[in-house]
């Protein structure tokens, strides 16, 4: 009589765990992959978002002060491509917008801060009759980052309502 044995092996072969071992790190790297560039695109939209917010700020402070002026102050001429203009209020103030050491300011306070650099100058171009002035804002903005530049262009032409 002839007693067969068999024996039972458990665990996994060599070539098995190369195979899933394999299987999970090109898994991990899809998704570390997908998830770098989930945050490098977060990264592009926010920085966009804060150029956009600083010019949209500034050009609203501007468009503010140039439309409730009651008049523009004329000691310099009033044509196209002023780097400066000056504005005098209803109560008689004046104020200065231009470029300051790199910021687009009034003579009270800066409009843009140090997250962005101007990429165009700030320009003013001033059309019409003495009472009837249409003034033209200009300017770029931008933010480097070590992905690459973000930079937006600003415009608006405003009326003095006085």
């Amino acid at each position: 009589m002839t007693s067969s044995t068999q024996t039972q092996k458990n665990g996994f072969t060599l070539i098995e765990l190369l195979i899933t071992t394999s299987l999970a790190v090109l898994l991990l790297l899809a998704i570390s992959s997908f998830f770098m560039t989930f945050l490098i695109g977060n990264s592009k939209t926010n920085t966009k978002q804060t150029v956009k917010e600083e010019g949209f700020f500034a050009l609203s402070q501007m468009e503010f002060l140039i439309r409730n002026s009651k008049y523009i102050d004329e000691t310099i001429p009033c044509t196209t491509g002023m780097t400066s203009i000056t504005i005098v209020s209803l109560d008689g103030g004046s104020t200065v917008l231009a470029l300051n050491t790199g910021h687009i300011a009034s003579n009270s306070a800066f409009l843009t801060s140090d997250a962005v650099t101007i990429s165009n100058p700030l320009t003013f171009d001033c059309s019409g009759e003495v009472g009837n002035r249409q003034i033209k804002i200009n300017f770029g903005l931008e933010k480097i980052t070590p992905d690459g530049t973000i930079s937006e262009q600003f415009n608006s032409i405003v009326s003095l309502r006085n």
